[in-house]
This record gives structure tokens, sequence and C-alpha cells, in this order.
């Protein structure tokens, strides 16, 4: 078994050999860096090097772990805040389960927490996505709705990342990308939320309530 990281060159697939693995937990070799500051992650987002990472994950093979976001969402309801579950909230989560999933764009193993905690810089100065806990295999529109919405692309900015991410896969149109991703932002939206009110509900800690402020807007739900 392999542990896979991602470095931000079209030859590049750095390998780390597990350790260990014992109820649950995976310990692998070390890999030297630091996380990416603030700052240098919105960089590598506007000058193409985080889509650039992306799509070389994309185009590897899918692991076999499907993800099912029905049941992500039941285990996410399940475990927020009872007192957190409002009409409007619970519209949505029939909503989610009851809907079909935008068609998909290209199927893909999916980081699914890409933030500047979970890249690495190394040394050299490449890039590996590290943090594999929500990995699965999904719909490669639903990790660009998540990129999209998390880093609050808009406009132009959005254009310019799609574009970075489309000049690397040129099997797909731009527009195809944008349409993609414009279905997905709902179901990134409730994700994004739900992941927010769990971590609240389980560490108290009101940043992760901040977190979800964005998403409960583009739903239109209140505080």
């Amino acid at each position: 078994m392999n542990t896979v990281c991602y470095a931000n060159s079209p030859h590049t697939i750095w390998h780390l050999k597990p350790v260990i693995y014992r109820e649950g937990w995976l310990i692998v070799e070390w890999a030297d860096g630091c996380t990416a500051s603030g700052q240098d992650y919105s960089r590598f987002v506007e000058q193409g090097a985080l889509a650039q990472l992306l799509c070389q994950l994309h185009r590897q093979p899918c692991s076999g772990y499907r993800l099912n976001l029905p049941t992500q969402f039941a285990l996410h309801w399940q475990h927020m805040d009872p007192r957190r579950r409002s009409p409007a909230l619970l519209r949505w989560h029939h909503h989610f389960q009851r809907i079909a999933q935008p068609d998909t764009l290209a199927w893909a193993p999916l980081h699914l927490d890409v933030h500047c905690e979970n890249v690495l810089v190394t040394p050299q100065g490449s890039l590996l996505l590290i943090d594999w806990e929500y990995a699965s295999d999904g719909d490669i529109g639903l990790e660009l709705a998540l990129l999209v919405r998390s880093n609050g692309l808009e406009g132009e900015s959005q254009r310019r990342f799609l574009l970075a991410y489309q000049q690397l896969r040129p099997g797909f149109s731009l527009q195809a990308l944008h349409l993609s991703v414009e279905q997905w932002l709902p179901w990134a939206d409730y994700l994004i939320l739900m992941w927010c009110e769990v971590c609240w509900h389980q560490t108290g800690q009101a940043a992760f309530l901040a977190a979800g402020t964005a998403s409960r807007r583009h739903l239109g739900l209140k505080e």
C-alpha cells in the first residue's frame, strides 16, 4: 500500500511509504516542508499552481472508494447540534436527499479538503497535498466548486482559475467546466456548511461557525 502526494510538476508524484497502520491510524514516512501561508496559498490559486496540482490528482486512477453524498449529509445531520436544525435547513437536507446529482463531467480521485494547511511546500518549492481524510472518488466538478467557494472566486478570478485548469485538461472546454461548477455550487455550499456545523458541535470553536457564514448566505439561510 502506498500513500500518494501530488507535486506541482507534470511528471512528479511522491509516494510516501506507510510506516504503521493500527486501529484506524495510518502513519507514513516524513515529507520535508512547511504548510503554505495564507498569502502563498492565495498566490498559488491566482497564478495557477493549485489548478495544476488538482489537475494532476484528477488524472490519476480512481481509488475505488466512491463518494456517497446523501450518506455523508445524513451523517453530518446526525452529528450537528440539534438546536441548530432549523426548518429552513431541514428543507435543504430533504432537498439534497431527493434530487439527482449533476451530470458527471469526469470521475476521478478527489481530495475534498484543499486549503492552505493541507498544502505542503517542500524545500525545492514543489507543492504536496497532505491530509487525505476525506478523499474519495467523485466528479471533478464538485472539487472545483469547493475550491471556487472556499476561495471566494467570482467573475474574472473564477474564470482565470478554471482556465488554468482547462489548459492542462484540453479534453474539457472552459464552458463545460464553468457549467459543471455552477451546477455543483449548491452541493458545495451545503457540504461546507454541514462540515462546519459538525466541527463546531465537536469543538465549540466559534471559528467554524464563522467559516460557514458564506455558505449560509449562498443557501439563503439566517444565522
